[in-house]
C-alpha cells in the first residue's frame, strides 16, 4: 500500500498532459497549466520540472512568497548561459510589478515558464497576456475520470476493493485529486477505511480535517448572504432557481457562484442551484450550528411552500425540514414521508421519521419501521416491532395481518434463520385470514419460503395456481418469485426467464406498496435463468447493469445479489480471479445484511473458484469463513457449498474424496429437484475424470437452453471415446462463452486423437484449447494441467509459413530464401503437422494462435 503523502501518491490520468509539457519544453516553449483548486497543477508542473533538473537549470518559486523576493529569483535565474526553466506556482497571485517581469522574462526569452493558475481567480494582465499572445500555451486540467479515480485507489490500496466504497470515494470527490488523496489519507488514519471481509471498506462516510480547512476558508470569505445562499443548497439541494433568487436577491446567488461553490444547472426544463462539489455540503452542514441549521430549514420550507411539490421526494425534505426546524408534523405527513424514503432505500431516514409516527399511526408505522429494518440487515428489531403488533391485536383489517405476517416472515426467515417458525405463523396467519386476495399472498410467500429452501416441488405446488391466470397484482408478484426459482432449477430456464420478465413489470406497476419485493428481484431471477441455460454472455450483460445501477444508488441488497451472480456467471465462462473478487464483494455485502445463506453460497464460490485456480490457500481461507457462518435454512443453492467442498479436495490433491462428495451430492440435487445444479455436479464428475453412466444423466436431458444439452453431448462423446465428438462440443462451448468448458473438452479430444496417433488432430485440439484458455485469463487452471499450447515452429518454419500465408507460391518463397522447391514443401508439411491444420488456408488463423 502506498503512502498517503503527494510526493508518492500515484500520477493516473495525467500521461496525456506531461507528455504535452515535455514536448513543448524541449522547444523551450512555456506552458500554463489552468485549473480548479486540487486539481493538480502544483505537483504536475513538479513533476514535469524534475524531468529537466539534470540537464537545465531549474527555478521554482511560488507567488504567495514575497513579491520582491520572487521578482529577485525570476532576475536571477535568466542570468544564465542556457535559459533556465522557471517553475512559477499560483501565478494569479503575483502583483503587478512581478507579473510584468515575468512577462519580461518570457517574451525576451530569458526563461522558459512552467506556471500554474486557478480558474476563477482573475490573474495579472500581464500574466493572461502570455497566452492570449500566444507566447505560451495554456493546458486546462479537469478533475479525474471515474475510471481515474478506481486506478488511484487500486493504487493505493492494493487490494480488492467494494464496489459501495469505490462509490462513497467517487460521489464524495468528483474526481478532485486534492480531495480524493486527502479523504483516503483521513479514512486509514481514523480506522473509517478498513480491510475487512477481504475487501477495503468504509465503516462511515470519510471526512478530512484538512479539507474542513480548506473549505472553510472560502466560506469565510464570503458576505453574510452568500455564505447564506450556500448554506440553504447545502441544506436542501437541489432548490429551484426561481424560488431561490425570490427568496435571498440574484446579488447573493451571484455573489455565491462566482465563489465556485454553488452553480446553476438546467436540466431538461427545469433550473436548479446545486453545490459545485460535495465536498463543500459536508464541510458547511458540519459547521452549522443546530439553532443556524434550524433556521436555515425554515428558510427553506418557505422557498418550497412557493412552489407545488413535484418532484417524488419533496414530501420526505419537506418533513424532514419541519423537524430540523423544530416544528409538529401532520401524522399522516409523517408516516407518507417515511414511506416514500423506504421505497427509496433511505433507510434510517425511514426508520427515524417511521418511529416518530408510531404513537399516531401503530400499524402503517410499524410495517414501514420493520421493513426498513429488515431491508437494513436488523431482523431482530423488526420482529421485536411486528410482534407487538400482533401481540396487542392492533392490525383491524386482512390486510395489515397478511402485511404484519409477511414481514415477520422475512425477518425470522432470512435474519432469525427458522424456517419451523415462518412456516408456522404463515400457516396460522392463513387460516385467520378470510379468503380472498391477502389470504392468497399468505400462501404465495409460503411457496416463496418453500422455494428459498430448495424445497421445489413444494414450491411449485403452492405457487402454480397463482402463475396460472392473470400476469397482475401483488400476488402474482410474490408467487412469481419462488416460480422462477423453482422452474430454473427444475432446468425449465426459458419458462422462468419468460415469467421473471412478466412480474418485473407487474411489480414495477405497484409503485411503493408496503411489504412487497422490489422489481430487481425479477432482474436476479432472469439473469439466474439466463446463465443456467447457457445465455453467458447476455446474463453477463444484464447483470453488470444491475449491478452498476445498484452501486450507483447505493443499493446493498441489488449489489449483494448482483455481484454474486456476476461471479457466478464468470465462473461459468472460466474467468475465475474475477469470480473470487466478485463472491467475495457479495460476501462482505450479505454479512452486512445478516443474509447467511447468499453469504455461504458466496463463499462458496470463493472456494470453488480459488481451488480450480491453484490458489489453495484462498480455498482454505474461505472455507474456513464458510464454516464459522451459521447454518442457514436458505438453501436453494445449497448443492454449490458441497461441490465446494469439493473442489477444495482436489486442491488438497484428495481427488478420489472429490468425486466422494460430488456422487453425494448429485443423489441429494435429484432428489430436491435441483436439476440444473444435479447437471453442473456431473459435469464436475466428468472434469475429474471420475466414472459416469449415461445413465445418470436421465434426469437432466429435458433442460432447456444450450448449456445442459452441451454437458449431455460431452459425457455421451466422452462415453464413447469419440474425440470428433468431443472436439464438435468444445467449439459449441466455445460459442457461448464457456471457455473453461471448451479447453477442457478440447483436451479431451486431444488426448484421445493421440493415442489414436492422430498426431494433427491432437495439435489441432491443443491449439483450440490455447485458444479458449487464452479467453478465461487465467495462466493455469487445474482441470488444464497438462500442456495446452501446441509444438512451436522453428524460426524458418515461421518464416516460411508466414510467407505462404502472406500468398506466396512455393517457388516465390524457394527463390526469396535461395532453397529448393522441395525444401519450402517440407518446412510446410512439418508446419501443417505441428499446428494441426490441412493447408495453407488454415495458416493465417494458425499463426495467430501460436
Amino acid at each position: 500500500m502506498l503512502g498517503a503523502a503527494s510526493s508518492d501518491w500515484p500520477l493516473v490520468g495525467r500521461a496525456g498532459t506531461v507528455s504535452r509539457c515535455r514536448t513543448l519544453l524541449d522547444v523551450q516553449r512555456g506552458v500554463v497549466l489552468a485549473g480548479p483548486a486540487g486539481v493538480g497543477k502544483t505537483r504536475i508542473a513538479r513533476e514535469v520540472a524534475d524531468l529537466y533538473e539534470e540537464s537545465t537549470t531549474v527555478v521554482r518559486i511560488a507567488a504567495t512568497t514575497s513579491q520582491s523576493i520572487a521578482v529577485g529569483a525570476v532576475l536571477q535565474s535568466a542570468t544564465g548561459a542556457t535559459r533556465p526553466i522557471l517553475v512559477l506556482d499560483d501565478a494569479h497571485e503575483l502583483d503587478d510589478d512581478a507579473a510584468a517581469v515575468v512577462h519580461s522574462l518570457v517574451t525576451r526569452q530569458q526563461v522558459t515558464l512552467i506556471t500554474t493558475v486557478r480558474t476563477g481567480e482573475t490573474a495579472p494582465h500581464a500574466i493572461t497576456a502570455l497566452w492570449k499572445d500566444d507566447h505560451v500555451e495554456r493546458i486546462d486540467l479537469a478533475d479525474l475520470t471515474r475510471n481515474d479515480v478506481d486506478q488511484v485507489l487500486d493504487l493505493v490500496l492494493d487490494g480488492p476493493i467494494a464496489a459501495p466504497c469505490r462509490r462513497t470515494f467517487w460521489e464524495s470527490t468528483h474526481g478532485s485529486p486534492l480531495t480524493l488523496r486527502e479523504l483516503v489519507r483521513s479514512g486509514l488514519n481514523d480506522g473509517t477505511l478498513i480491510h475487512s471481509e477481504g475487501l477495503w471498506q468504509l465503516t462511515e462516510q470519510p471526512h478530512s480535517t484538512r479539507l474542513d480547512e480548506i473549505v472553510g476558508a472560502r466560506l469565510d470569505l464570503l458576505a453574510d448572504d452568500a455564505r447564506g445562499v450556500v448554506e440553504l443548497v447545502a441544506l436542501g439541494e437541489p432548490l429551484g432557481f426561481v424560488p431561490l433568487v425570490a427568496h435571498v436577491g440574484i446579488d447573493a446567488l451571484v455573489a455565491a457562484e462566482d465563489s465556485g461553490l454553488v452553480e446553476a444547472v438546467t436540466d431538461e426544463l427545469r433550473r436548479d442551484v446545486r453545490l459545485a462539489h460535495p465536498i463543500y455540503g459536508d464541510v458547511t452542514r458540519r459547521q452549522l450550528g443546530e439553532a443556524r441549521s434550524a433556521q436555515r430549514c425554515q428558510q427553506l420550507l418557505s422557498i418550497i411552500e412557493t412552489t407545488p411539490m413535484r418532484r417524488r421526494d419533496d414530501i420526505v425534505r419537506s418533513v424532514t425540514w419541519q423537524l430540523r426546524a423544530g416544528g409538529t408534523v401532520v401524522s399522516a405527513d409523517m408516516v407518507l414521508a417515511a414511506r416514500r424514503a423506504l421505497y427509496d432505500n433511505q433507510e434510517r431516514l425511514a426508520i427515524e421519521l417511521a418511529t416518530r409516527a408510531l404513537e399516531d399511526d401503530a400499524v402503517e408505522a410499524a410495517l414501514i419501521l420493520s421493513g426498513a429494518f429488515v431491508d437494513s440487515g436488523r431482523p431482530r428489531q423488526a420482529e421485536r416491532v411486528l410482534s407487538n403488533i400482533d401481540a396487542a391485536d392492533t392490525a383491524c383489517s386482512d390486510a395489515d395481518r397478511a402485511l404484519v405476517a409477511i414481514l415477520r416472515a422475512r425477518a425470522m426467515f432470512w435474519g432469525l434463520g427458522d424456517a419451523a417458525a415462518t412456516e408456522a405463523l404463515l400457516v396460522a396467519a392463513e387460516r385467520r385470514l378470510d379468503p380472498g386476495p391477502w389470504r392468497d399472498e399468505i400462501r404465495a410467500t409460503r411457496a416463496l419460503m418453500a422455494s428459498n429452501q430448495g424445497q421445489v416441488g413444494v414450491a411449485l405446488e403452492l405457487a402454480t395456481p397463482f402463475l396460472d391466470g392473470e400476469r397482475s397484482g401483488r400476488t402474482f408478484v410474490t408467487a412469481s418469485i419462488a416460480g422462477t426459482c423453482a422452474l430454473m432449477l427444475v432446468g425449465r430456464c426459458n419458462d422462468a426467464k419468460e415469467l421473471a420478465q412478466d412480474a418485473f413489470a407487474a411489480c414495477s406497476a405497484l409503485d411503493g406498496e408496503l411489504a412487497l419485493t422490489d422489481p430487481g428481484i425479477f432482474i436476479v431471477s432472469q439473469a439466474m435463468a439466463m446463465s443456467e441455460a447457457g445465455e453467458l454472455a447476455d446474463a453477463e450483460g444484464l447483470a453488470r447493469i444491475a449491478y452498476d445501477v445498484s452501486v450507483a444508488d447505493g443499493l446493498r441488497v441489488g449489489q449483494a445479489w448482483f455481484s454474486m451472480i456476476l461471479g457466478r456467471v464468470r465462473m461459468m465462462r472460466g474467468a475465475l480471479s474475477d469470480a473470487v473478487e466478485l463472491f467475495t464483494e457479495a460476501a462482505a455485502a450479505f454479512t452486512a445484511l445478516h443474509h447467511d445463506g447468499p453469504r455461504r453460497w458466496s463463499l462458496a464460490g470463493v472456494v470453488t473458484c480459488s481451488a480450480m485456480r491453484g490458489d489453495a490457500q484462498r480455498a482454505e481461507a474461505a472455507w474456513a469463513e464458510l464454516e464459522s457462518v451459521p447454518d442457514h435454512p436458505a438453501k436453494m443453492m445449497g448443492v454449490e457449498v458441497h461441490r465446494a467442498e469439493a473442489w477444495l479436495c482436489v486442491s488438497r490433491e484428495e481427488r478420489a474424496r472429490a468425486a466422494d462428495l460430488l456422487r453425494a451430492t448429485l443423489d441429494e440435487a435429484v432428489a430436491a429437484d435441483s436439476i440444473v445444479l444435479a447437471s453442473g455436479v456431473l459435469h464436475d464428475l466428468l472434469r475429474l475424470d471420475a466414472p459416469v453412466s449415461l445413465d445418470e444423466w436421465a434426469p437432466v436431458r429435458e433442460c432447456q437452453g444450450p448449456l445442459v444439452p452441451l454437458r449431455l453431448r460431452l459425457a455421451e462423446a466422452n462415453s464413447e471415446n469419440d474425440p470428433d465428438a468431443l472436439e464438435s462440443v468444445a467449439a459449441d462451448f466455445a460459442d457461448i462463452d464457456a471457455d473453461l468448458f471448451a479447453a477442457e473438452a478440447a483436451l479431451m479430444a486431444a488426448d484421445l486423437f493421440s493415442e489414436r496417433g492422430d498426431k494433427r488432430s491432437a495439435t489441432r485440439c491443443r491449439r483450440s484449447a490455447a485458444a479458449a484458455q487464452a479467453a478465461t485469463g487465467e495462466e493455469w487452471l487445474v482441470t488444464l494441467d497438462r500442456p495446452t499450447r501446441p509444438v512451436e515452429v522453428t524460426d524458418r518454419e515461421l518464416d516460411v509459413a508466414t510467407r505462404a500465408a502472406q500468398g506466396l507460391t512455393n517457388r516465390e518463397i524457394a527463390e526469396n530464401l535461395g532453397v529448393s522447391v522441395r525444401t519450402i514443401e517440407n518446412h510446410l508439411q512439418r508446419v501443417y503437422e505441428k499446428l494441426g491444420v490441412s493447408g495453407r488456408r488454415d495458416l493465417k488463423s494458425a499463426l495467430a494462435l501460436s
